[in-house]
């Protein structure tokens, strides 16, 4: 009997001081146990898990990152806020930890350079739009009442009136430059 009665009187104060360390933990945070979690997971959440690439430590099932987890509930459950969690693991672990890395040194590359190649891409295709749309409208401008104003001040068709630079036949290979001649003088 004596050794059953020892085994209740240790359970009992076991189940006592755990209850007692976990009101204690929640008086140091001011959180109810509800947001302590919902902080917790919000932590591991933007932390990577260094067992399972890719995943945070709120998604991976590894035992370190529960072991993670649990590190995080006991240091927000101290007092210690979410940012001051994070920097205790960026001193362990180094920046790699963080899923988000701070836009600083190196790691501003990852923010500045999809931008500037979204930026230079768009550049890019505003000027190759620009070159592919400009024979096409010299094309045709040629072929509505250009001809008939050259006509009717007595140049050929197919030739350019005397003193204008902006010939549209120096753009054309020399056989689009008679297709079209003869489609001109055709009409």
């Amino acid at each position: 009997m004596n050794v059953r009665r020892c085994i209740a009187v240790f359970a009992l104060m076991a189940t006592l001081m755990g209850g007692w360390g976990v009101a204690l933990a929640q008086e140091g945070s001011g959180l109810s146990p509800e947001e302590l979690d919902n902080l917790t997971a919000q932590v591991a959440a933007e932390l990577r898990c260094l067992v399972c690439r890719g995943q945070s430590v709120l998604e991976s099932n590894s035992q370190l990152a529960q072991e993670m987890k649990a590190l995080i509930h006991d240091r927000l459950a101290s007092g210690e806020t979410p940012d001051e969690v994070k920097a205790y693991f960026v001193r362990s672990y180094g920046e790699y930890i963080l899923l988000k890395p701070t836009a600083r040194g190196v790691s501003l590359l990852v923010y500045v350079l999809p931008a500037l190649a979204l930026v230079g891409g768009g550049l890019l295709l505003l000027r190759l739009f620009r070159r592919w749309t400009r024979p096409a409208a010299a094309a045709a401008g040629s072929g509505s009442a250009a001809p008939a104003a050259r006509e009717s001040a007595g140049a050929p068709a197919g030739e350019p009136p005397e003193g204008d630079t902006s010939s549209s036949a120096s753009e054309l290979s020399p056989e689009e430059a008679a297709w079209l001649r003869e489609q001109l003088q055709g009409k």
